[in-house]
């Protein structure tokens, strides 16, 4: 069968288990040929020598997709420039304070695009920061020439993004295996995009995207918080352990019941306490904060 985007390839920086179990996988399934760019040798060796990975999905029916097509090359090596001037798409999952790191080799893979002519590309950072594209375009811009600013003034786009996936640390039988749940959201800012707008799937594209970051930020995460500022006082480890006793549920489930909309409420609820996975008190405590540096 026949998919979008098979003759296309896309870049991802950031070949842990986020851009391997999440942003990457997504692009694969749609056809991408998936490149990714990481710092970590042996990944990145192994990507290169297999082709694929196994993801994990941690739920009550567990199950594992393989996704395939994909290889990598090293963020610092040379192969990154040249990997970013011939891309059809550009993602990161990197963290929020990487993304001031690969923007000078980002700069420079678009001025070969500008030196060449290039047509339009996206560059997309999935990142839990409200604003993490427009961001990241203000970190490359001091890095370029008039040439390569005036290239992406016109041709290249940063459409802000709202994503979430738990992807808990996980050990499995590969270096590339990944568990995740298996929930997820990916919304992209439209009107943002240059020179159209990619199929891709799992990705949503809305012309209000703030809605949704505010959805996910006072509701999941916020609930996230108050299930590990409650579970921290009971000496409890985890947000499944702190979900699990009744009091602790009873009282988040008020709070989310109060604070989000109606459309939002069963996911809010249901979604922290999902018996498989394990996230630890302190990350979800410290979500609402660092989302919105």
């Amino acid at each position: 069968m026949t998919r979008p985007n098979d003759s296309k390839t896309a870049l991802h920086f950031g070949a842990g288990n986020i851009g391997r179990g999440f942003i990457g996988a997504l692009l694969a399934h749609s056809g991408y040929r998936v490149v990714f760019a990481d710092v970590n040798e042996q990944v990145i060796g192994a990507l290169r020598e297999r082709g694929e990975y196994d993801i994990h999905i941690l739920d009550l029916e567990a199950r594992t997709e393989r996704v395939q097509g994909v290889t990598g090359v090293l963020s610092t090596g040379d192969e990154t420039v040249p990997a970013i001037a011939g891309a059809d798409l550009i993602t990161t999952a990197v963290g929020p304070n990487v993304l001031k790191i690969i923007a000078p080799t980002l700069a420079r893979g678009l001025e070969e695009r500008a030196q060449a002519g290039a047509g339009p590309l996206n560059i997309i950072a999935c990142e839990n920061k409200v604003g993490a594209s427009a961001f990241l375009r203000g970190q490359i811009l001091p890095h370029l020439s008039g040439a390569g600013r005036a290239y992406l003034e016109q041709s290249v786009g940063f459409p802000n993004a709202s994503v979430d996936r738990i992807v808990p640390p996980f050990e499995g039988e590969d270096v590339l295996d990944v568990g995740v749940e298996d929930f997820y959201e990916w919304y992209v800012e439209g009107p943002a995009f240059k020179g159209g707008i990619p199929q891709i799937e799992g990705m949503k594209v809305t012309d209000d995207l703030m809605a949704y970051v505010q959805r996910k930020l006072y509701t999941l995460n916020t609930g996230h918080a108050i299930a590990a500022y409650l579970g921290s006082l009971r000496g409890l480890g985890t947000v499944a352990d702190a979900m699990g006793a009744l009091k602790q549920l009873s009282r988040c489930g008020r709070q989310w019941s109060k604070a989000a909309p109606r459309s939002c409420r069963p996911t809010a609820l249901t979604q922290p306490s999902t018996p498989p996975i394990s996230s630890g008190l302190r990350p979800a405590s410290r979500i609402p904060i660092s989302t919105t540096r």
